[in-house]
């Protein structure tokens, strides 16, 4: 069988992935596209035709307990995907399977070139799948407007200008045409004032965050305070945080300051 979600992809995927950007939050699109598309759509058209289960090749793994299941790092932490999969609850793990779990990457190369497999040999990317060529400015331009503002400092100190919000990212250092003493990081994307805020590096370390948009594998919230290790990008190590869940939100505490 094969299924279009062409439409769907553009709406519920590449739409978030600019509209994010204009907004001047930085979007995951693997992560929405697991959401609605992989576990979403995809998963319910193979369970409406009669499926039990949806196997692919992310590198989690899956645990069923007495409590439900529950979603793992894969074995090789280098290549671990868990971290996309976060939106899953159980009724998708349930009907999941991820046959990778166990397996590094140089094993499932070495067992794909013995079956004569044509991806044995290809390119890994790490590109958006929708931006192969991974020029996110030119893409996203096609899709809104940009508009030039102020480069800025922590005190609002004009320091040049920027020819529009989504050609940067929290913690960017390169590509901001500024002289100074100092290097310097983006801070802020003030999408409401269109300026963008830079400051050193000592300037961009943070001891909490608001997390929304939470997803509980278990589908339950908790409801104390408790103390976690937590990470706030894919390639980021994990950290002790403590965290205080609050209705739809959670305050997370980091016990060492975080950058950008």
């Amino acid at each position: 069988h094969k299924l279009g979600f062409e439409r769907e992809f553009k709406n519920l995927v590449i739409e978030y992935f600019c509209r994010e950007y204009s907004l001047g939050r930085t979007p995951n699109p693997c992560v929405a596209c697991n959401q609605h598309i992989k576990f979403g759509l995809l998963l319910d058209k193979a369970l409406e035709m009669g499926a039990e289960y949806l196997a692919t090749g992310h590198y989690a793994g899956i645990e069923h307990s007495p409590n439900g299941y529950r979603l793992l790092k894969a074995v090789d932490i280098t290549k671990d995907q868990s971290y996309f999969l976060y939106t899953l609850g159980q009724k998708q793990l349930q009907h999941l399977l991820l046959p990778l779990s166990e397996f590094s990457k140089e094993k499932v190369r070495g067992l794909a070139t013995e079956m004569g497999l044509p991806t044995s040999s290809r390119h890994e990317s790490q590109d958006v799948c929708f931006i192969p060529d991974n020029d996110y400015r030119s893409f996203i331009a096609k899709h809104i407007s940009l508009k030039a503002g102020d480069i800025v400092d922590i005190n609002g100190k004009v320091l040049g200008k920027h020819s529009g919000l989504t050609g940067y990212t929290v913690g960017q250092k390169q590509g901001l045409g500024l002289t100074s003493n100092e290097q310097l990081y983006v801070i802020e994307l003030d999408a409401a004032n269109n300026r963008l805020v830079v400051g050193t590096k000592d300037q961009s370390l943070h001891n909490m965050l608001i997390a929304t948009n939470l997803s509980w594998v278990s589908g339950k919230a908790p409801r104390e305070p408790s103390s976690m290790t937590a990470k706030i990008r894919y390639k980021s190590p994990e950290v002790a945080t403590e965290l205080n869940p609050n209705d739809s939100m959670a305050e997370v505490q980091f016990l060492e300051p975080q950058w950008a």
